[in-house]
This record gives C-alpha cells, structure tokens and sequence, in this order.
C-alpha cells in the first residue's frame, strides 16, 4: 500500500481473508484502499464485518468514525465516536467530534473541542489537536492565528521526538506562508520539513510548494536528490508532479498540463486534483477546471475526514477557486458559492482575497 498499488493490495487481503477467515485484520485491511479508489461504501461495510469479528478492537471503530464522515453520515459517525468514548478513547473521540462540528457548520464549538485536546493523555492527539485546531482556523480565513498556534506546538514535537508530526505542521505553516505571500519562509519550512522527512510523498509535497513559491532551482534539488526510483505508481506520480510544477512555474503551461494528466492517471481516484486544475487554468481550459474545483467542494468529507494531512484551509481554498470561475463563466451557482465563502470566511484576516 506504501506504493499506492491499491488494486494489488486488495488482492493480497483477499488471500489473507480465504486463509484467515475469522481474523478480523482482513476484512480491516480492505477499507483503506478501497476508500482510496473511491469506494468508500464498500470500505464501510468490511469495517463493519471486522467490527463484528472483534467488537473489543478500537481499529475498525476509529476508522468507521472517520469513513462515515467522507459520506458526511453524521449520525453513523457520530455512533462511532460514541463507541470510541465508551472504549475508553476519549481523546480520539473529541478529536473525531471536533472534525464532525466543523462539517456541521458549528465553527466555534470545532474550535472549543480541539482545544481541549492541548491537555490530551494521548501524545497524538495532543500534538495534532493544536494542528486541527489551527486547520479550523485557516478555514475560517484566520491565517495569522493558525500560524502562530501551530508554531506553538513545535517544541512541544522536538521533546517528544515526533518528526513525522513536525515535518506535517511544517508542510502546513509552508502552505499558509504561501497563501499570504511570505515566499521565503515557505521555503525554509519545506527545507526543514525534508530534512525531518525525506519519503516520497512528502518529496512530491514541498517539491511542488518550492516550485508555486517560485523556487525552481530548490524544487529541481528535490527532484534530483531525491530519485523517486522504481516504486510504481507513486514513483511515477511524484515524477509527474513535480515535472508539472517546475514546468508550470517557468511559464510551460501545456507541458506542465501533459505531466499533471499522466501524475492524475496515477494518483488514487480519492486524492484531490487541485494540480490538475490549476495547470488547465493556465492553459485556459475553465471548465474543466471548475469540474474539479466542484468536486473538491462538494467532498468536504474527503478532506475533513482526516484534515491533518490536508493543508489548512484548503476546503475553504477550494470554495474561493469554485466560486470565482462559477464568476467567470456566469455559472448558476455562482451566487451560492459566493454566500457560502462569504459566510465561511466573514472573520478572515484582511489580505485573504474575497469575491
């Protein structure tokens, strides 16, 4: 699964299942990469198998919680996060509820919930809460807040030596430091964050955010340095993608839009493709364009299921693209799309843009 052959990891969890039937990890094994080829239904239904072979494993509950929230079943979701609670996993519970609330629309008390988990027994939750926390906000539009709450929760990861958790709230503050022009500490949080982490994906991540930062040269030194190898298909997709954004970055529109469409034949059906829409953007192509910023929208779930490997607020990013080519090219819903970003975003820092 490492390698997003997702097809090739169902098989091999049908062999496991035939040869361990009453073993609930192969039905469990099943859900994530069905959720990743768009099948979250499916998933779904072999967590509940799982759950029924082992009501005592807290595995297929936690993922229940965080599968029903892509299909924005709240009150399934909601039964999971209660069970997660009784199971003695509070702190995971708040952090699934604080993710539901702000689906719900109920950004305050998101905000609320995700601040308790600052004195979480859980190390995880404790670290993620403040990252949550500052998703929420970003969403919101309050950039400079989520900025200096998510900074605040660095030391706390060097104590602790969380790396993987830092190069993420790294990745993080590098897509805020862009969103508001700071170019330069984009980049040095990108560099840091490689130097906490050096996998593929995360190549693929502050590779492409060197190259919108304008930094050519550094995302080149990424893809060099860091050879994505034969490890099909993320390989090849990390290959694609970073091509795109240095291609795309030196004004290579059309080229930069052919290696985005082979990296969009190899990324998994359930990851977004905001790439791809920026490059048909470039070259013209609105439409499209809008069908994937649409469909971003429209997949909150997919997003807030598990906003921590998202950037901050990229669902409320998404929604201004949507809504300004729905603008452009006098889509009926653009009017909508504008009410629901102005409501989102009514308390958002002054320099984030407003349609």
């Amino acid at each position: 699964m490492d390698r997003n052959d997702l097809k090739s990891a169902l098989a091999a969890f049908d062999a496991y299942e035939s040869n361990y039937p009453n073993d609930y990890l192969g039905p469990f094994y099943h859900a994530y990469p069905l959720m990743m080829l768009g099948r979250p239904e499916e998933a779904i239904r072999f967590l509940e198998e799982a759950q029924r072979k082992n009501p005592n494993s807290s595995f297929p509950t936690y993922h229940l919680a965080a599968l029903n929230l892509v299909l924005r079943r709240f009150d399934a979701a909601q039964k999971a996060i209660a069970s997660l609670r009784e199971m003695g996993y509070g702190d995971r519970a708040d952090y699934f509820t604080g993710a539901l609330l702000f689906m719900q629309g109920q950004y305050d008390k998101a905000v609320a919930i995700f601040r308790t988990l600052r004195t979480a027994s859980d190390p995880y939750c404790r670290s993620r809460g403040y990252q949550m926390e500052g998703n929420v906000l970003a969403e919101l539009g309050r950039r400079e807040e989520a900025i200096r709450l998510i900074n605040q929760s660095l030391p706390a990861d060097v104590v602790g030596g969380r790396d993987h958790d830092r190069a993420d709230k790294l990745m993080a503050l590098a897509y805020l430091y862009l969103a508001k022009g700071g170019r330069a500490a984009c980049r040095a949080s990108c560099l840091q964050a490689l130097q906490l982490d050096g996998s593929l994906a995360r190549s693929r991540d502050a590779g492409s955010l060197l190259a919108q930062a304008g930094y050519r040269a550094d995302a080149r030194g990424v893809f060099e340095s860091r050879d994505p190898g034969n490890y099909p298909p993320i390989s090849e997709e990390v290959r694609h993608r970073l091509r795109g954004e240095i291609l795309l970055a030196e004004g290579q529109k059309q080229k930069a839009l052919e290696e985005f469409e082979r990296a969009d034949r190899l990324t998994p059906p359930a990851e977004n493709r905001e790439f791809l829409a920026r490059a048909l953007v470039a070259c013209g192509r609105l439409e499209e364009a809008w069908t994937i910023y649409k469909k971003a929208v429209e997949e909150q779930g997919q997003i807030w299921y598990w906003a921590e490997i998202h950037p901050p607020g990229f669902w409320g990013d998404m929604i201004y693209q949507y809504g300004s080519l729905s603008m452009r090219l006098g889509k009926p819903e653009a009017a909508e799309a504008e009410a629901a970003y102005r409501k989102l975003r009514e308390g958002a820092d002054p320099a984030v843009p407003k349609l």
